[in-house]
């Protein structure tokens, strides 16, 4: 059985449409559940004659005005059904997606999925308002999905960069909810969605996402949702964001340890989109207005920006330490690598080694150097040097990413002169390398840039062909999880390139850099 929770709220002019929907659905072994969260209009009095009509239909009452958050909590407490659907009381499932809980329903099954995701369709009150148009456009961006099947949610801020922050339109195994005490923050304000999917996706859920049509959206000047959007509410929109984040931090807090859930913090703080929530504001006397971003601090005078400082972006610097332990040299080439790495005159970065195989010996020197930024994660042996690549992407925390091989350096200054490119937010920064033969010769590789104009010619969309290698690029992580840009395991030869075009063919922000 699925139950499908409803909360109730001055919604007289759209509840009826709404339970028809879901009425009329072709799967019939449902509840719905209506919390009736004490509004003032006659919205539960419709509900009451539409629960006559049909038994399915349930009414939970509040004996106060609790909020969205608290009703569907409410709603979770209540129901019986093996799996949970929200549905907001504006909203409703179109006549063309009668079938939508069966194809939800039977997804969970086939795939043993904890959560399946529908497309959803946005239906504007008013197609003539001009703020409604553009909030559409974004929503419409928001809302989209790549279609995966049983995808594991392993990386919390891979999914919350590919999945939006809302409740509705998904199935939820019951269990999975209830099991992991997943509840809605409790206070009466909105974006409570953004803490809900946190709380679900810290505990690493399989995701199934397909492409038939569940929830139509509606937009409507005067819905909550409207009216946070628009500029003179952003300051309480923000607000409301942050205690839905603060609550689900401290549910982290709660069930895992004391590192990990840091570890999560820190990661939907600095690499998700959530991150715009930690931005502070210091306004003096109405003349000074002082701006603290994750990427810079800014100081305004009567609105003209006269200083500007940029932070300095956190650098995941990835070496993949594959099959040197078979190496006579592996000891040295080891050293030379972490040296060049932890000497480099930009001081913001981790370096995180992904080794298929670690001696003692050699476990023994890397921690020798006893510097924080060093991480080491041993995979099972066997797998492939592109998987090593992967497991270093999914440990990252940096804003940016770049790859070193393990038995490569690089230049003091090369991280200092990418990050002052990495000023500019570029999704990919591309530079240069020098190659170097087993008799020790040097020779300048040319530029990416250089190369593609020899063989393409100024037409940028042809630069792929000339990317062989992931060396001296940084990717922005955030870029990276929401496009699920991954090598491939096992892959043949020639994975760097695959991957490289599959980026750059998602993005027209590249920028070069002589390195």
């Amino acid at each position: 059985m699925i139950s499908v929770i409803i909360p109730v709220y001055n919604v007289e002019s759209y509840i009826k449409q709404c339970l028809a929907s879901v009425c009329s659905q072709t799967y019939k072994n449902i509840e719905i559940i209506c919390v009736d969260d004490c509004g003032g209009d006659n919205s539960m009095s419709i509900v009451e004659k539409c629960a006559c009509q049909d038994r399915r239909i349930k009414i939970v009452r509040h004996k106060e005005n609790k909020g969205l958050g608290a009703s569907r909590n409410t709603g979770i407490d209540a129901a019986k059904g093996q799996y949970i659907f929200f549905l907001d009381s504006d909203d409703y499932i179109a006549a063309d997606a009668s079938g939508i809980l069966e194809k939800l329903l039977r997804c969970a099954k086939h795939t043993a999925s904890d959560i399946v995701i529908s497309k959803t369709r946005i239906f504007l009150e008013d197609p003539e308002d001009r703020f409604l148009l553009e909030n559409k456009q974004f929503l419409d961006r928001y809302f989209d999905f790549e279609l995966m099947e049983r995808y594991v949610a392993s990386d919390i801020c891979a999914a919350l960069s590919k999945i939006s922050a809302v409740a509705w339109g998904r199935l939820f195994s019951a269990d999975f909810l209830k099991q992991n005490e997943i509840y809605f923050i409790n206070e009466n304000i909105v974006h409570e969605d953004e803490g809900f999917n946190i709380k679900v996706f810290s505990n690493s859920p399989t995701v199934s996402l397909i492409g038939d049509i569940g929830v139509t959206y509606r937009q409507r000047k005067d819905s909550i949702m409207a009216k946070m959007t628009r500029y003179s509410q952003r300051r309480k929109r923000k607000y409301n964001t942050l205690a839905s984040l603060n609550d689900a931090f401290e549910y982290i807090r709660a069930r895992f340890s004391k590192e990990k859930a840091e570890d999560i913090i820190q990661s939907v703080k600095f690499r998700t989109p959530l991150s715009w929530c930690f931005d502070k504001y210091i306004n003096l006397c109405g003349i000074i207005r002082i701006e603290i971003t994750v990427n810079f601090i800014r100081i305004r005078i009567f609105g003209i920006s006269v200083l500007k400082l940029w932070k300095k972006p956190k650098i995941s610097i990835i070496v993949p330490f594959y099959n040197l332990t078979k190496s006579p040299d592996s000891e040295n080439i080891l050293r030379r690598n972490i040296e060049a790495l932890i000497f480099q005159k930009y001081k913001n970065i981790e370096i995180i080694y992904v080794c298929d195989s670690l001696t003692d010996d050699l476990r023994r020197l890397i921690e020798s150097y006893n510097d924080p930024r060093i991480v080491i994660y041993e995979s099972d042996q066997g797998v492939s040097f592109y998987a090593l690549k992967d497991l270093g992407i999914e440990r990252a925390h940096g804003k940016y990413i770049t790859f070193v091989g393990g038995d490569d350096y690089i230049g003091r200054n090369m991280i200092k002169r990418a990050a002052c490119k990495l000023r500019r937010e570029p999704d990919i920064l591309i530079g240069d390398f020098t190659a170097q033969t087993k008799d020790g010769v040097q020779r300048k590789v040319k530029t990416f840039r250089e190369r593609a104009i020899e063989k393409y010619g100024n037409n940028i969309k042809d630069i792929y062909g000339s990317i062989e290698y992931t060396h001296n690029i940084f990717f922005k992580t955030f870029f990276i999880h929401k496009y699920n840009i991954r090598y491939t395991d096992n892959a043949p030869s020639g994975e760097s390139n695959l991957f490289n075009v599959t980026a750059i063919s998602r993005t027209n922000r590249v920028e070069f850099y002589e390195s």
